[in-house]
C-alpha cells in the first residue's frame, strides 16, 4: 500500500491536538510531508516535533510547491472561505472542521 502524502494548512492548537497527532500516528497509511503556518516560530516547532520536512508561510505556497495527495485544513471557520476554495481548485481533497462558514451565502458558495 502506498502512503498518502498529507499537507496541513494550519498548525495551531486544534491542528496539533485534534488532527496532526492522529495523522502522525498513522505511519503505515500516511505521512505528513508539509505544513503551511503563518507564524514562523510555531511552524518551525511543529515541523521539528513531527518530522515535517516542508514548511510554508501560507496555503498558496504549499499548493504551488508541495506534492501532496490530500490536505487537512484545521482553520478557524472564518478562514474556510479563503482557504478551502483554493485547495479545491487545485484538485486536492481537503478535510476541514465545522462550521464550514459564517453565513448561508458563504456556505452555498463553498458547496
Amino acid at each position: 500500500m502506498t502512503k498518502l502524502k498529507i499537507g496541513f494548512v494550519g498548525a495551531g492548537n486544534m491542528g496539533q491536538m485534534a488532527h496532526l497527532a492522529n495523522y502522525a500516528a498513522l505511519r503505515e497509511q500516511c505521512e505528513v510531508v508539509a505544513i503551511a503556518e503563518p507564524r514562523p516560530q510555531s511552524a518551525r516547532l511543529v515541523a521539528s516535533r513531527y518530522g515535517i520536512s516542508e514548511v510554508y508561510s501560507d496555503h498558496r505556497e504549499l499548493l504551488a510547491r508541495a506534492k501532496v495527495d490530500a490536505i487537512v485544513a484545521p482553520q478557524q471557520f472564518r478562514n474556510h472561505y479563503v482557504v478551502v476554495p483554493d485547495i479545491l481548485r487545485a484538485g486536492i481533497p481537503v478535510l476541514t472542521e465545522k462550521p464550514l462558514s459564517l453565513t448561508v451565502e458563504a456556505g452555498r458558495e463553498l458547496v
